[in-house]
């Protein structure tokens, strides 16, 4: 763990990693339909905005 910080570098990507599993398995989950794509799409454009910057 980094000094003070409470975190180790493992545990820094493993927020990313749910977050691109649980997209994964919601798109799977509605497969072929529009919110399949929508869910995707959402997650790509959150997963490589800007630090804190909330996809438009």
């Amino acid at each position: 763990m980094a000094p003070g910080s409470g975190w180790s570098d493992a545990d820094e990507g493993l927020p990313m990693v749910a977050t691109l599993v649980g997209a994964i398995l919601l798109a799977r989950a509605t497969a072929g339909t529009e919110l399949s794509e929508k869910i995707l799409e959402s997650t790509h454009k959150a997963v490589t905005a800007p630090d804190g910057a909330r996809p438009a």
